[in-house]
């Protein structure tokens, strides 16, 4: 590939831009022995500490306010610190250079012999203090992503060499900057980091082959790149992310770490490797930690019987392989019949290879025997173990375990309702017990009759019943058990029975409703709004709806009706047949539930509706017709002043035979309804033959002479005049007699 030089003037100073990354390589960071003092943190002692490169190519760099992933610590670049600031320019000009790692390295890749340019190279001794040695960095080139599969990548590597180590570079050096494994983090690949096997996946001319030739997964290891294409804080438009080196060393003896990196076969498109201030470290493992479980978290003592307590021994620091260390118990808690272990190796606690912790579980046995409120001691103590170059020192765990407190419960009620389905509220009142705290208060476990599940529980009974809970703390090994009997009262039915009230006359009247049962405690409801058991008011119907306390009841009806008597319509005419016969005509509205009573005021009367009624004697007389209602005996009467007239009648027979037979012996006109009365008879030639003036004498066919008339047709004449008219009416006719 052909790769363009660009000059710039360098300068050794610092170089420092808002928001972005910046460097400095002045004093001190122009010497090897303060480059190496950015990386080393704890555990490493150093010496001999040495730099080969152009000026301002390592320094210190602050990426707080970038996006590298590390917030300070030590750059080498080999187209100097300045250039790593974004909108800089520049090329390392340190010129052609050879390095034998770094090209053993480009060979071991897919690559040749390289023109090595710019190459920079800080080496040191170092004596690790524990078993493992590592840091943290970022590699960073401009060849990303444009050269991605390419064959003149730049190159770089942390070579380390000395006991244990036997690598494929001088002095049996092994190169650590190794890919990791992203399907198993904490292990790593074999694939050295370069640009040909950790970059963004894609190849930038589409020929995957000296990449696949290198490690043909090349494309997974992606995850650990970042894409920086907008160059906003950092100058380089690709680089990794932080990403660890490590190997496993032996303590306190001695090594030599090489840190180089270099451009290939020409000087400019530069890389750069920045490592984590302080992360070059093999500190020795610390104290062993160790964390404390309890079965109640609000408690920090183990509760005897209620589960299991453990603590877990962390793995030290910087520790490689398996961890076992002794221990040993006492205390006045006895082992075996106060508690168990599980999870230990006889008196040892092992941490296998790989694993980080441990944890060791503590049972105390319930023995259910209550001994007090005090407390027994377990001592665990776990010696001191000598790691590396340092010492764990011993130390001791101690554990409480109490006895649970009895478990009390009981029950506050009342016990009665005064109305099936009333709320009752039942609280309980439980002491004793151990469990996890809610509120300051301990978090038992209640079973109300399969209906609830609370502490406190409002009930709705229906007929006499037992209600019971059943209660437990969190260890579950006391139960208690309490009971109430909850009495409903049972009573009759309610039943009500309002009236039907008939009135005479819309007036206002008293209506009431009868009830019996329930708890008596009645309240009314009428529909012309009354709440009284009785009222008062006119011609309706009405409702009412009874409850008693227990509101069980029923609507009933009620009733104020008018049974008013029709107003008496009577009128009177003749019989005219019947001499003073009165025929009476009812003209009152008529119903089956009237009665009438007539009153002739002649001393009698009738029942009948329409009655006829003869008088003794005419004249005025003052009839009375009373109407009564049959529901209620309302009462109408109508009284009218009638004339009773006689009869007014004249009969004569137009013949008679006087011959002592007693059929028809005698002449004796029948009269009716006269006040006076004179009858004349006379023969043919006006002699007058008989005469009277009273109606019941007869002419029995003789002479005024006492004679006895012949046999003839005679002549008779009637005056008579009524009782009630002026004035004289004559009647006449012929007669014969017959002898």
């Amino acid at each position: 590939m052909r790769k363009i030089g660009l000059l710039f003037s360098l300068f050794c100073i610092s170089y420092f831009s808002n928001a972005q990354i910046t460097g400095d390589c002045n004093s001190p960071y122009d010497q090897a022995a303060a480059m190496v003092s950015l990386l080393v943190g704890d555990g490493v002692e150093f010496s001999n500490a040495s730099f080969s490169g152009f000026d301002c190519s390592a320094g210190f760099f602050d990426g707080s306010n970038s996006n590298i992933g590390i917030e300070s610590g030590l750059v080498m670049s080999t187209g100097s610190v300045p250039s790593i600031v974004p909108g800089a320019l520049g090329a390392g000009n340190g010129g052609l250079g050879f390095e034998a790692d770094l090209t053993t390295q480009f060979g071991l890749v897919g690559g040749g012999n390289p023109n090595l340019n710019n190459v920079l190279v800080l080496e040191f001794d170092f004596i690790p203090n524990s078993a493992l040695l590592s840091f943290e960095y970022v590699f960073a080139s401009n060849e990303y992503p444009s050269f991605t599969c390419s064959n003149y990548n730049d190159i770089f590597g942390f070579f380390i060499s000395g006991p244990g180590i036997n690598g494929p570079f001088l002095n049996n050096a092994e190169n650590i900057a190794l890919i990791p494994d992203p399907n198993n983090p904490g292990s790593y690949t074999n694939t050295p980091v370069t640009i040909n096997t950790l970059n963004s996946g894609v190849s930038s001319t589409g020929n995957t082959g000296p990449c696949d030739d290198i490690d043909p997964n090349w494309q997974d290891y992606s995850v650990f790149y970042t894409d920086n294409s907008d160059l906003g804080t950092v100058n380089f438009p690709g680089f990794t992310v932080p990403l660890t080196a490590q190997i496993e060393v032996v303590p306190c003896e001695s090594y030599h770490f090489k840190l180089a990196i270099a451009d290939v076969f020409d000087g400019a498109l530069n890389s750069a490797v920045f490592i984590e201030e302080g992360s070059f470290s093999a500190a020795p493992p610390s104290d062993w930690e160790s964390e404390i479980i309890y079965n109640l978290e609000d408690l920090d003592f183990i509760v005897e019987g209620c589960g299991t307590t453990s603590f877990t021994i962390y793995m030290p620091e910087n520790y490689p392989g398996e961890f076992s260390v002794e221990y040993h118990l006492y205390g006045d808690a006895t082992y075996g019949v106060d508690y168990t272990l599980t999870g230990t190796n006889g008196y040892d606690i092992v941490i296998p290879a790989g694993e980080q912790s441990v944890t060791i579980t503590i049972d105390a046995l319930y023995d259910w025997n209550y001994e007090g409120p005090g407390t027994e001691s377990i001592f665990i103590e776990v010696d001191e173990i000598v790691l590396g170059c340092g010492v764990i020192a011993s130390q001791i765990i101690e554990i409480q375990i109490a006895d649970q407190p009895p478990l009390t419960l009981q029950l506050e009620t009342d016990a009665e309702v005064h109305c099936h389905g009333d709320p009752l509220e039942i609280n309980t009142l439980v002491t004793g017990g151990t469990g996890p705290f809610i509120d300051g208060e301990i978090a038992y476990t209640y079973e109300w009759s399969h209906i609830a599940t609370n502490a406190d529980v409002v009930v709705y009974p229906t007929e006499s019943q037992e209600y019971c809970v059943e209660v437990s703390d969190f260890c579950e090994d006391q139960i208690a058990i309490a009971c109430v009997d909850i009495f409903v009262p049972i009573y009759e039915e309610v039943e009500a029975e309002s009236e039907i009230i008939y009135l005479c006359e819309d007036v206002e009247t008293e209506l009431c409703v009868d009830v019996e049962g329930g708890d008596g405690d009645y309240t009314y409801q009428w529909s012309n709004g009354d709440q009284t058991q009785c009222i008062f008011d006119f011609d309706d119907e009405y409702t009412v709806q009874v409850l008693d306390g227990c509101f069980e009841g029923l609507e009933v009806d009620g009733a104020i009706r008018l049974d008013i008597a029709p107003e008496p319509i009577f009128e009177m005419l003749d019989i005219i047949d019947v001499n003073l016969g009165v025929e009476f005509n009812n003209y009152t509205i008529v119903s089956p539930s009237h009665t009438y009573l007539w009153n002739f005021d002649d001393g009698t009367g009738s029942t009948v509706e329409n009655p006829l009624h003869t008088y003794d004697v005419w004249g005025d007389y003052d009839v009375t017709l009373r109407v009564t209602t049959d529901i209620a005996g309302c009462i109408k009467e109508s009284t009218q002043t009638i004339l009773v007239r006689p009869l007014f009648y004249f009969y004569a027979p137009n013949a008679f035979s006087p011959n002592g037979d007693t059929k028809n012996d005698k002449f004796l006109p029948l009269v009716t309804g006269a006040k006076t009365y004179e009858l004349f008879i006379y023969n043919r030639w006006g002699e007058q033959v008989f005469y009277t003036n009273d109606d019941k004498e007869a002419w029995d066919g003789k002479m005024s002479n006492g004679k006895l008339a012949p046999q003839d047709v005679y002549i008779y004449k009637a005056l008579l005049s009524k009782e009630w008219e002026p004035g004289i009416i004559e009647e006449t006719g012929r007669i014969t007699l017959i002898r």
